[in-house]
């Protein structure tokens, strides 16, 4: 679901690695298809809240992606998502939401000599093509993004890594048209260029996240990560007739986030996801933390990703 900007992240996901059939895979291998559907873990406890408010969606997103290099890649995303339970964040009912469309390109492949840490890096440009980000006057997001990684030769291998980005927005105006938007679908920090934390919008904002990766076999793996979000809010304005005055600065909100996952993909072409996630603001409204790993955000998952290199044949094939 698209939440309140500071999140936390629980994720759990069944997935894996194919090896390519080929010796060389087409320049646009690992383009894609997936299906994914949602549930929010409280739909499973009625007794959790007052209210029961079940959640269930099913999206499908479209991820093309060409490599011009084994070091050097562009890919695209977009998806839609459509609650199958009453949805609360729509503007008419059995509405199917857009999100918004990203382009990246990616840099990969580069060590840094003496420890074998991986390196790799990309740019990545979000427009505005949700409701959510149009309702904020979003007109586009700029984002830069590292990542840090070293591999061990522990079962099928063991991978430590850390991700950080920057992500400078760019808005018609510095307060959106509604205070929270609650447009349904959110998992992790894919959610972010959807999310507005209160009536002025982000500025930027910046993320810090750690992974663990374990490969059990050769299709079926296992991850955690941990990560901390930063929203930095245009500065607000001072009006000599309010007299309150605040005792700490407000244009900032956090997020962290948790996740676990694995992935399971015995045939090629296809991996299946099973997952859990948390999205949640670091204070609640009461400005208590939110419990981790799970609480009213916490969403479930079975999502299925079709690769579309290995399920289409090319032309050297016949």
């Amino acid at each position: 679901m698209f939440r309140p900007l500071l999140t936390a992240i629980l994720v759990v996901s069944v997935a894996s690695t194919q090896a390519h059939a080929d010796d060389e895979a087409p320049a646009w291998a690992g383009s894609s298809i997936g299906v994914s559907n949602t549930v929010s873990a409280l739909t499973l406890d009625p007794s959790a809240e007052p209210n029961y408010n079940p959640y269930y969606a099913v999206g499908v997103s479209v991820a093309p992606r060409w490599a011009f290099a084994p070091w050097l890649s562009l890919s695209g995303a977009i998806a839609a998502t459509h609650e199958v339970t009453d949805a609360d964040g729509t503007t008419y009912s059995d509405e199917t939401l857009l999100s918004d469309t990203g382009l990246s390109l990616g840099l990969s492949g580069a060590k840094i000599p003496g420890v074998g840490v991986g390196v790799s890096g990309g740019l990545k440009a979000t427009f505005p093509t949700s409701l959510a980000s149009r309702a904020q006057t979003l007109q586009v997001g700029i984002t830069p993004s590292l990542r840090l990684s070293k591999r061990f030769g522990l079962l099928e291998g063991l991978t430590v890594g850390y991700g950080g980005s920057v992500r400078i927005n760019a808005h018609g105006y510095t307060t959106s048209a509604r205070q929270a938007p609650r447009i349904a679908s959110c998992r992790g920090i894919d959610c972010a260029e959807f999310l507005n934390t209160g009536v002025r919008n982000s500025q930027y904002q910046t993320a810090n996240t750690v992974s663990l990766g374990l490969g059990l076999t050769k299709w079926l793996g296992l991850s955690s990560a941990f990560g901390v979000y930063t929203s930095h809010l245009y500065p607000g304005q001072t009006v000599p007739e309010v007299s309150h005055i605040p005792t700490a600065p407000t244009d900032t909100r956090y997020a962290v986030s948790y996740g676990l996952s694995a992935r399971i993909g015995p045939f090629a072409g296809l991996t299946t996801s099973i997952g859990a996630s948390t999205f949640n603001p670091q204070l609640a409204p009461n400005s208590t933390y939110y419990r981790p790993f799970y609480n009213r955000y916490t969403q479930l998952s079975v999502d299925l990703s079709f690769d579309l290199s290995s399920l289409v044949p090319s032309k050297d094939k016949g």
